[in-house]
């Protein structure tokens, strides 16, 4: 009488139940009964008595799709049928000679007459056939504060610092004073960091009546890329926090992102400065944030995922993978 097949190092192996790509022959230490030279039909030889389980000679049928499935049937007595059924357990590990690793999915006994049994065994693939990676750019909306808007990036600060106030004075004291304190920006020596004193003053009254009417912030669409992928045992994570380019630097796929689906096409990104040069003439920049990791029935499924905001607005000094150059601050301290 048999005994359950049990994991031996944690897989049941094809000399217990035939599995993966392995098949019921008698060879090798596996069940089965070998097949005489020039026979057409395997022939039950040694009996039940001795050799409970039989693989059918259509076994297994191995399916590649999204994932690998591997169906085993065997012949059995119902008795022993019962005793194999109770090792034969979903979730069961199990590997072939060629160190395919499966796991089981279900198993089914269906008796018929005589006492003869039908034993099947399925079992999804773990070592292979990983399913497809997945994909999603969404819209995340930033709204920065107006005075960032890149039709004002080019007024100094303390312009800026001025028009804040003066939005200040019109709100607990008349307009005109507030009008008057940008009008002062005219009498400046020197010349501003970029364009005339001209163009400052009219982009500084711009602003502030834009702020009088209560406009404080501008739509900017940022974006997020996640991309996740599957595998058999734990990959490592990584903590992000830095400046990264996901197609450049971050291993992006190529088919997520190619308008040809080549890797050598151009990036869904490159016609954003075409389309709207006010926000995207500098490109967009990418900070790479904390990897996502669960389990998903069968496989290790990591996301990975980038956060992109136009010109630029990832400090570079804070988000980048270099140690500091400053000493290490002391631990935390430790309560009683």
């Amino acid at each position: 009488m048999p005994v359950p097949p049990s994991p031996a190092d944690g897989y049941i192996s094809s000399d217990q139940v035939p599995n993966g790509v392995d098949w019921g022959d008698g060879l090798d230490g596996r069940p089965g009964t070998p097949t005489p030279n020039g026979a057409e039909l395997i022939v039950q030889a040694q009996g039940f008595d001795t050799q409970p389980l039989e693989e059918f000679p259509d076994s297994p049928d191995i399916e590649r799709a999204e994932q690998g499935t591997i169906k085993h049937n065997f012949k059995i007595d119902y008795d022993n049928g019962l005793v194999y059924l109770a090792g034969l357990g979903r979730g069961t590990f199990m590997v072939d000679s060629a160190e395919n690793i499966t796991k089981i999915l279900s198993s089914r006994l269906v008796r018929g007459r005589g006492n003869i049994s039908t034993l099947s065994v399925t079992a999804e693939s773990i070592s292979f056939d990983t399913p497809p990676d997945e994909f999603r750019l969404s819209i995340i909306e930033l709204n920065p504060a107006l005075e960032k808007h890149p039709r004002y990036g080019f007024l100094p600060a303390n312009i800026r610092q001025m028009v804040n106030q003066a939005v200040s004075a019109a709100m607990i004291k008349s307009a005109n004073e507030a009008t008057q304190l940008i009008a002062g920006i005219s009498l400046y020596a020197g010349s501003p960091p970029i364009g005339t004193w001209t163009q400052v003053q009219a982009a500084a009254n711009e602003l502030l009546l834009k702020r009088r009417l209560g406009e404080d912030t501008f739509y900017l669409p940022g974006f997020e890329i996640v991309w996740s992928q599957y595998f058999y045992l734990p990959p490592s994570l990584n903590p992000g926090g830095y400046i990264e380019d996901p197609i450049d630097g971050g291993g992006l796929p190529y088919y997520f992102w190619s308008t040809d689906q080549t890797p050598f096409g151009d990036s869904i990104f490159d016609a954003m400065a075409d389309i709207n040069p006010q926000f995207y003439s500098a490109g967009i920049s990418w900070l790479r944030q904390a990897d996502y990791y669960e389990y998903v029935r069968t496989w290790f499924k990591i996301t990975h995922t980038w956060h992109g905001a136009p010109f630029a607005q990832w400090d570079s000094q804070l988000y980048n993978q270099e140690p500091s150059p400053y000493p290490a601050p002391p631990p935390f301290p430790v309560s009683s």
